[in-house]
């Protein structure tokens, strides 16, 4: 290599030396002067007008909107969105702390997560808060997580605001849900199985099953009908009925309109409490999914209190589909016939019949 090469291309080393040790005392100026800053500064006085929250990214869309004091989820029928993990994320945002700045190449954000929704390829989540009026309240493009520290307790990952290019490793905030049926408020009632009484089930056929237990301290249910002589075949089926409706969560919802109810082959379940709460149930099995419509009401004159209850409970259930996991009432489809231990005729029983008695039939039979 020749003087002239040799030295060209050592001036580019030094070069790219040079450019690689500004950008990065760049970004540790940075770094040094807004590590300790909020992201969003004033976000805590504006959290008053926020109305909206939209979640996007390249494929999908989620629109929280604030309606009465309720959050609903738009692209659900405005159903009621989980309230909890929306408060948890608006705290989140305000507490939200530059740690270090990262890339502004373009290039390079596809490796933080944080590169525009509209890249087909796009693993970002924009988040937007809005007010009333759809004016944004603040933007962000959220990416990938990062490893936390031994001993850090603050999650990390890498952020971006949309009209910057500058991007950064903040700390405060997790990755945020991208699923938007996620964002539903999915618990249904939770009843715990010791205050159940009974449960009566109607089957499409017409078929009654009727389960009950004593007294809340029992632990075991009885099969009304069951005759002396027969047996349980797993009595905890009989459990796993009243345990329906503990923790009882829907996948999905839609407007009860939108599916017939009046079908016979719908089974029907009531669900009694000790202090008299009904809780009724219909299922109906629309191709490979169960949908349920809910209601609850008092089988005694109710307190102001007691009703209070059954009509908050009612709210949620009124004008409601709710699509249920196939699991969490799989018992209440068990038949009498399914309930009870079928009798079985085995080798054993012939084998006790005397061999000298099989002969001696076989012989007047004969002369016969």
């Amino acid at each position: 290599m020749d003087a002239k090469k040799f030295s060209f291309l050592a001036a580019i080393t030094v070069l790219g030396i040079i450019a690689a040790f500004l950008a990065a005392r760049h970004n540790m100026a940075l770094t040094s002067s807004i590590s300790t800053q909020k992201v969003f500064p004033n976000l805590l006085n504006e959290m008053p007008n926020v109305a909206k929250i939209e979640i996007k990214t390249h494929s999908e869309v989620s629109t929280l909107v604030l309606n009465d004091k309720q959050w609903q989820l738009k692209e659900h029928h405005y159903y009621h969105a989980d309230t909890k993990k929306i408060v948890q994320l608006l705290n989140n945002l305000t507490a939200l702390t530059y740690v270090e700045a990262k890339t502004s190449n373009p290039i390079l954000y596809e490796k933080l997560g944080v590169e525009d929704i509209t890249n087909q390829a796009a693993q970002s989540v924009q988040l937007s808060l809005l007010d009333h009026s759809n004016k944004p309240i603040i933007a962000l493009l959220m990416g990938k997580a990062r490893t936390a520290k031994v001993g850090m307790s603050d999650s990390e990952l890498y952020i971006r605001l949309p009209s910057q290019a500058q991007s950064w490793l903040a700390k405060g905030l997790k990755p945020i849900e991208k699923t938007r049926h996620n964002w539903l408020d999915k618990t249904l009632v939770s009843i715990a199985t010791e205050a159940i009484q009974q449960v009566a089930i109607t089957h499409g056929s017409g078929e009654e099953v009727l389960i009950t237990k004593e007294s809340p301290e029992g632990r075991d249910f009885t099969l009304v009908g069951l005759p002396d002589d027969t047996e349980l075949e797993a009595p905890y089926y009989l459990q796993q009925m009243a345990s329906t409706i503990t923790q009882l969560a829907l996948i999905d919802v839609k407007p009860a309109e939108q599916l017939d109810f009046s079908d016979t082959e719908d089974l029907k379940a009531i669900f009694t409490r000790f202090d008299g709460l009904q809780l009724s149930m219909i299922l109906h099995k629309q191709a490979d999914k169960i949908y349920a419509r809910l209601h609850a009401k008092w089988e005694k004159v109710a307190t102001k209190e007691e009703k209070l209850e059954a009509d908050k409970l009612n709210i949620r259930f009124n004008s409601w589909a709710f699509e249920l996991p196939s699991y969490q009432v799989s018992a209440l489809y068990k038949t009498y016939d399914d309930l009870i231990k079928k009798s079985v005729v085995t080798t054993e029983n012939t084998a006790q019949i005397p061999v000298d008695f099989l002969d001696e039939t076989a012989t007047t039979s004969t002369s016969h």
